[in-house]
């Protein structure tokens, strides 16, 4: 299956594993995709809802 996309395109993608570097690894139309800076994202959405949870208490 080929898929064809444009720059800056957005797309849905599952992270179905991390790279060494903390990259993302998933799979677009059986490519592996990497998806820079996961960990760092990822963090940041844990404490921002750590933070929105203890404040709405």
């Amino acid at each position: 299956m080929t898929i064809f996309l444009q720059q800056g395109q957005l797309v849905e993608l599952t992270i179905s594993d991390l790279n060494d570097e903390g990259d993302g690894v998933g799979r677009l139309g059986g490519r592996v995709v990497f998806v820079p800076d996961t960990v760092t994202y990822l963090l940041f959405v844990v404490c921002y809802l750590l933070f929105v949870i203890t404040v709405q208490q």
